[in-house]
């Protein structure tokens, strides 16, 4: 009798949390739409990188065609190119097709994106993008509740994602990062599940979905080897279905060649390149140039590419002439001295982008060999550069570190499946802050990585500490 009460002791605890739980998502909905959607409003101007993903898009839509250029009228068909990759444009194309309101939206700017607006309706393509934050918000709720096992820290997950001021940023402008951090959070969903459950279906979604965040990002090329070899190695040090993970590894494989393989293919035949975009190059080149900074430079970046009061800090400390080597717009500072080059190059290169950018690759890693010392310290603030927030700032330092102190603890318990789903974070910063110039939005695909790694972190800290 009294392990039948019990038992219905239990359950109606159950009942109560879920109910719990069940009030507070029922608050959260409508204050995320409400605050997402209230705030929206249609972009008449489209600037930076967004008017060429949507020519992309409009040029699939219209002539099949994979172009970040305009054409002059609907009726010419623009040159194929990779300047970008493809798979915001397409994701974006596929909202232009499906969306009612766009169906007879006025398509000017497309043709003279100087002298036009974009039409209102194009708005309807930003809120698709509020439906993906709010799924990249769920899926990195519910790995941290199936990781800690607490409703407390997948809420904490929940909200600190889905009003994250970075992640809202890019939800109003149509910038790929929206839609590729979705694609990161549903892969490290997906290789998790995988790994927790030895499930080939999910490995083969998540090699599909890793295809789609390198067609987004094309840097995710450089990511793979890592976060695909961490399978095999979980492999060596678990003794529960070995042979699964092995085969969940050519899975994931494969799937990542079904997506991305097509599109290496097209830019072999259309434009003799084999890579996914044209402007790795450039970036090389940016980041070679960095390397000339001198020590009083050096020590000054860390403030300079803080945020907030530490970046006011710098002015107490150091005068202008000390780092204004790093500002975008001084004639003689690293990026104007880049841009001038690129420019020169472009010239005598004007015809043949890809040897271009196969000449500036060249260009800059002869200039890094020539002082290897020097560029791995400066991938120091090019580092810290990287994993900076406007919001956070400094403080990302402490998240970056719990995040460490999880995927640590993560280790020594043998969670193979929270290790591979959340590693491509590593990779990825260290490739930013050894190969690009490190601006911070090229990790900030991988926030809901960060903060859920961080909170399990926390987690497991405090469950150490409490014994």
């Amino acid at each position: 009798m009294a392990s039948f009460w019990s038992r219905i002791r239990n359950a109606l605890t159950g009942w109560d949390r879920r109910r719990h739980l069940l009030v507070l998502l029922l608050l959260f909905v409508p204050v995320f739409f409400g605050f997402s959607l209230g705030k929206m409003e249609p972009t008449a101007h489209p600037a930076g990188d967004a008017p060429q993903y949507l020519n992309g898009a409009y040029n699939l839509l219209q002539h099949n065609v994979y172009s970040s250029q305009s054409a002059p009228s609907p009726s010419m068909v623009p040159e194929p190119d990779a300047f970008r990759p493809p798979a915001y444009a397409f994701f974006l194309s596929l909202g232009m097709r499906v969306l009612p309101p766009l169906w007879d939206a006025d398509a000017s700017w497309f043709h003279d994106n100087k002298a036009h607006a974009l039409d209102p309706a194009y708005i309807w393509l930003k809120y698709l993008q509020v439906l993906l934050l709010l799924a990249t918000a769920l899926a990195g709720a519910w790995m941290v509740y199936d990781i800690t096992k607490s409703p407390a820290y997948a809420h904490w997950c929940l909200w600190l994602l889905a009003f994250n001021p970075v992640l809202q940023r890019y939800v109003e402008r149509f910038y790929s990062e929206m839609f590729g951090i979705f694609l990161v959070t549903m892969f490290a969903a997906s290789l998790y599940k995988a790994m927790r459950d030895r499930s080939f279906p999910y490995f083969c979604l998540a090699g599909l979905l890793f295809g789609g965040v390198t067609l987004t990002f094309a840097q995710w090329e450089y990511v793979l080897p890592f976060v695909a070899l961490s399978l095999p190695v979980a492999a060596l040090f678990t003794r529960r279905d070995r042979g699964r993970i092995l085969a969940g590894f050519v899975l994931l494989l494969l799937g990542v060649g079904l997506v991305v393989g097509p599109w290496h293919y097209r830019n072999s035949q259309l434009l003799h390149r084999h890579s996914l975009s044209d402007r790795g190059g450039k970036v090389l080149l940016l980041r070679a140039h960095y390397n000339r900074m001198d020590p009083a430079t050096y020590g000054a970046s860390f403030l300079y590419w803080s945020y907030g009061l530490p970046k006011q800090l710098l002015k107490a400390f150091a005068d202008e002439q000390t780092y204004q080597f790093l500002d975008r717009e001084y004639p003689e500072g690293a990026r104007i001295s880049a841009l001038q080059e690129y420019g020169e190059l472009s010239e005598t290169f004007r015809d043949d982008p890809a040897a271009l950018d196969g000449h500036l690759r060249s260009l800059a890693i002869q200039r890094i060999l020539e002082h290897p010392v020097r560029h791995l310290l400066v991938s120091i603030p090019i580092g810290f550069r990287n994993i900076q927030d406007p919001t956070f700032s400094v403080f990302m330092v402490l998240v970056y570190g719990m995040y460490a102190y999880g995927m640590v603890a993560a280790l020594r318990q043998r969670r193979f499946d929270m290790v591979c789903a959340l590693l491509a974070v590593i990779p990825l910063v260290s490739f930013n802050a050894l190969v690009t110039h490190g601006l911070p939005r090229y990790s900030w695909q991988i926030t809901p990585l960060v903060w859920s790694g961080a909170l399990c972190g926390l987690h497991a800290w405090r469950r150490r500490r409490s014994g």
